[in-house]
C-alpha cells in the first residue's frame, strides 16, 4: 500500500468515527490539537451527510421530529456510509433501514415514505422522456397490437405501499390540510419528471405490474406471458392508465 493510499484510508476511517490515532502523526501540528482538528472534520462530515438524507426526505423528517430523524441519520451513516462523491445516491438504503426499525410498530409507513421521497429525487435527475404517439398507435392493425414494444419514460418510478403514502406525502407539503387514515388501504404511484416539476399520480395495481414488466425490449405479447392474471384481465385499463400517468414514453413495431 502507498503512503498517500494508506493516508487517505487513515483519514477516511478518522472522519467516519473510526479511532483517530493512525491519521495524527501525519498531521502537522499548529496551535490547535490535531485531534480536535480531526473532530471538526469529522461533525462536519457527519453534518453535511445528515443534511443531504434530510434534503432527500424531509416528510420522514417531519413524521419523526428533529431529534430523532438526526438519530436516524447518524446511525444510517455507521451502517451505510457514502460510497460516491454525489450525495445525491447517499439514502438508498435508508427505507430497507426503517423497515427494519419500525415494520412490527404503529409507524410501520415510514419506509414507504422514504422510498416515495426517494424515487422523486430520482426522477428529477432522469432524462425527458419522448412523447408517446397516441394516432400512430391508434394505426396500428389490430393483429399486430401483441408485437408491440412500449418502452417507459425514464423517469417513471413505481412505488408499492400497504399504506395510503402518496396521501401522507401529500398532508405534509406546504399546502396540505388533510388527515389522513392510515387504515384506509394501499396505494400504488407513478412518479415521473414533467419538465421540471414532478408528477404524482395514483394507479392501480394492474398498471404498476405491467409498468414494472414493460422495459422496451419485449413485446405485448411476451410480457403477457409474466403477468398475473388479474393483471391480463385489466390490460387495457392498465395501458390507458400508464399513458395518461406519462409512464409510457414510445412504442416500436418490428417491421415498420
Amino acid at each position: 500500500m502507498s503512503a498517500l493510499h494508506r493516508l487517505q484510508r487513515d483519514c477516511e476511517r478518522a472522519f467516519r468515527g473510526a479511532a483517530a490515532a493512525p491519521l495524527l502523526p501525519a498531521l502537522v501540528g499548529n496551535a490547535i490539537p490535531a485531534a480536535t482538528r480531526v473532530e471538526v472534520y469529522r461533525n462536519n462530515a457527519r453534518e453535511i451527510c445528515r443534511k443531504a438524507l434530510g434534503n432527500s426526505c424531509p416528510v420522514v423528517e417531519q413524521l419523526v421530529g428533529d431529534a430523532c430523524f438526526r438519530s436516524l441519520a447518524l446511525q444510517y451513516l455507521d451502517e451505510h456510509p457514502s460510497t460516491s462523491g454525489d450525495l445525491q445516491y447517499f439514502g438508498r438504503e435508508f427505507p430497507a433501514v426503517l423497515d427494519t426499525l419500525y415494520a412490527k410498530s404503529e409507524y410501520g409507513y415510514l419506509g414507504d415514505v422514504a422510498r416515495l421521497e426517494l424515487a422523486i429525487e430520482s426522477a428529477l435527475l432522469a432524462p425527458e422522456a419522448r412523447t408517446l404517439d397516441l394516432e400512430a398507435l391508434a394505426d396500428v392493425p389490430a393483429d399486430r397490437l401483441g408485437d408491440v414494444v412500449f418502452a417507459t419514460a425514464p423517469s417513471l418510478r413505481l412505488v408499492e405501499s400497504r399504506y395510503p403514502v402518496l396521501s401522507i406525502w401529500r398532508a405534509h407539503q406546504s399546502d396540505g390540510e388533510e388527515t389522513v387514515d392510515l387504515c384506509s388501504g394501499a396505494e400504488y404511484v407513478a412518479v415521473r419528471r414533467a419538465g421540471d416539476e414532478v408528477e404524482l399520480r395514483l394507479i392501480d395495481r394492474p398498471a404498476l405490474e405491467l409498468g414494472r414488466a414493460l422495459d422496451g425490449r419485449a413485446s405485448l405479447s411476451q410480457v403477457w406471458d409474466e403477468l398475473p392474471d388479474d393483471v391480463r384481465d385489466a390490460l387495457t385499463g392498465a395501458l390507458k392508465s400508464l399513458a395518461i400517468a406519462g409512464g409510457l414514453s414510445h412504442f416500436s413495431l418490428p417491421g415498420r
